[in-house]
């Protein structure tokens, strides 16, 4: 069943508000769609890790989630850090050239550029480039996503410390 935000029934003991029409776009930092959207996976994380265990594929779709959105609420840096705790789980459980071991090494990658380190970003998506070749090919969307990150973030690291 689907409810617009404002009449739906509480979630972890929450009620949002409507959303003013950002939420589509994703690309909101620091509104209260993203700081919603964290709160909740926030909440439901440790629902999943009781229910499903710490490592089954969903929680760590959760903890996936709940990194993205603390950096589009406006921590890059906590986003940076909880997607490198989460990528040596993924590797372990589902393997490193796993496609969703992949996106969360370019998650961390360019949280860590958002975060301040465009040479660590930039570093980063150079080394997941040629594994994103191998796994899902050179012309594969994500792959051509990663190039021109790779591209972007050694722009920003020629041009020095970054301001967060």
């Amino acid at each position: 069943m689907s409810w617009p935000l404002s009449s739906a029934p509480p979630i972890a003991g929450i009620r949002w508000p409507r959303c003013t029409g950002c939420w589509p776009a994703v690309r909101c930092r620091g509104c209260w769609c993203s700081t919603a959207a964290r709160d909740l996976f926030a909440a439901l994380l440790p629902v999943y890790e009781r229910v499903l265990s710490a490592e089954h594929p969903d929680t760590l779709a959760a903890r996936h989630n709940l990194a993205a959105w603390t950096g589009h609420a406006g921590d890059p840096t906590a986003a940076r850090d909880l997607f490198a705790a989460l990528l040596p789980v993924y590797e372990r459980v589902i393997g490193a050239e796993h496609p969703s071991t992949l996106t969360a090494r370019h998650n961390l990658a360019h949280w860590t550029g958002e975060a301040g380190d465009a040479g660590g970003a930039r570093d980063q998506h150079a080394a997941l480039l040629p594994m994103r070749e191998r796994v899902i090919g050179p012309e594969h969307p994500d792959t051509l996503t990663t190039r021109a990150d790779l591209a972007y973030w050694t722009g920003q690291a020629e041009r020095g410390p970054r301001r967060v």
